[in-house]
C-alpha cells in the first residue's frame, strides 16, 4: 500500500497528496495510506478535556500562533494576492456571526418529537429511494 506522510499545516499540501492518492484510487484500485501530521489543542474527549494538564499552556498557544494551518493558509493567501487582509477580516466577523447566528437559533428552537427523530437524517431514505429501502446509501451494487 502507497503511503505518504504529509505536513498537516499546510493546506496546499494536503490537497496535492490526496489528489495523488484520489487519482491512484481511481485510476488502478489501490488503496493509500494518508498520515497527516497535526497539532492537538485540546484532549480527545471529555476525560482529557484539559490539554494544560500535560502540555504547557505557553507551547499550545505557540502552536496556535505559529502553525494553525487556517492562519497559515490565510497569510499565503494574503502573501499571493488572492485575498486581502480586509477581506479576509471580513469573512472571519461574518463566520462568527453566521455560527453565533446557528447557535441561538438551535438553542430556541423546540426539540423534535420522537416521530420526527429519524427525519431529515438521509435523504435516500426520506425520499423513499431504491438505496434508502435497502440501506445502502453510500455504495454502488
Amino acid at each position: 500500500m502507497e503511503w505518504d506522510v504529509i505536513n498537516g499545516e499546510d493546506l496546499y499540501e494536503i490537497r496535492a497528496k490526496t489528489q495523488v492518492a484520489i487519482e491512484r484510487a481511481h485510476g488502478s484500485s489501490r488503496p493509500s495510506l494518508l498520515e497527516i501530521d497535526t497539532y492537538r489543542y485540546t484532549g480527545h474527549s471529555v476525560a482529557d478535556a484539559n490539554a494544560k494538564k500535560y502540555r504547557p499552556a505557553e507551547e499550545i498557544e505557540r502552536y496556535q500562533r505559529e502553525h494553525d494551518p487556517l492562519r497559515l493558509w490565510k497569510q499565503r493567501l494574503i502573501e499571493d494576492g488572492i485575498l486581502a487582509e480586509g477581506k479576509a477580516e471580513a469573512m472571519d466577523r461574518e463566520a462568527v456571526e453566521e455560527a453565533e447566528a446557528a447557535a441561538h437559533f438551535a438553542d430556541e428552537s423546540p426539540l423534535p418529537s420522537e416521530k420526527e427523530i429519524f427525519s431529515d437524517v438521509y435523504w435516500e431514505v426520506d425520499n423513499n429511494t431504491e438505496s434508502g429501502r435497502r440501506g445502502r446509501h453510500f455504495f454502488n451494487d
